[in-house]
């Protein structure tokens, strides 16, 4: 019968085992289980391209964070150090102008004084000119009115 003969003969397989697919079909199987093999490979590729990305921003976040820190740090130094030479510099003037007050004082003292001694040598001076005419003028008194007296 020509039908028989286009007619496939069936395969029998051996108890327990399924029926083999064909060629065709294994290879399609094949080609998906190598898609898929290389599907999940790229993804393993990705995900670990992925964390070498964030391991390096991560590191260049941490290298500008401590270059930040210290820029921060030398500013402060600096700031405190201007802060010091400021303070020094007030320090110096202040105590330049308490001089210069305590020189004006003293000289003020030291004008008071002489003119206060000046003035007590005036007073002792007009003081002694003052006895001295009297005395002087006792005295006179004293012949005119000693000699008239002395006698009688």
């Amino acid at each position: 019968d020509p039908q028989d003969v286009q007619q496939q003969p069936q395969q029998e397989f051996p108890p327990g085992e399924e029926s083999r697919e064909c060629p065709e079909e294994q290879d399609e199987e094949e080609h998906i289980r190598m898609a898929s093999r290389q599907s999940i490979l790229d993804e393993q590729n990705r995900k670990l391209e992925a964390e070498k990305k964030y391991a390096l921003e991560l590191e260049l976040a941490l290298k500008q964070s401590e270059h930040l820190i210290q820029i921060k740090q030398e500013e402060e130094a600096r700031v405190k150090e201007s802060e010091e030479e400021t303070l020094h510099d007030v320090i110096v003037q202040s105590r330049a102008e308490e001089d210069e007050a305590l020189r004006n004082e003293e000289e003020l003292l030291q004008h008071a004084l002489a003119k206060s001694l000046a003035e007590d040598a005036n007073i002792d001076e007009d003081e002694l000119v003052e006895e001295v005419i009297r005395k002087s003028l006792n005295g006179s008194e004293h012949m005119m009115n000693g000699g008239s007296d002395g006698g009688e």
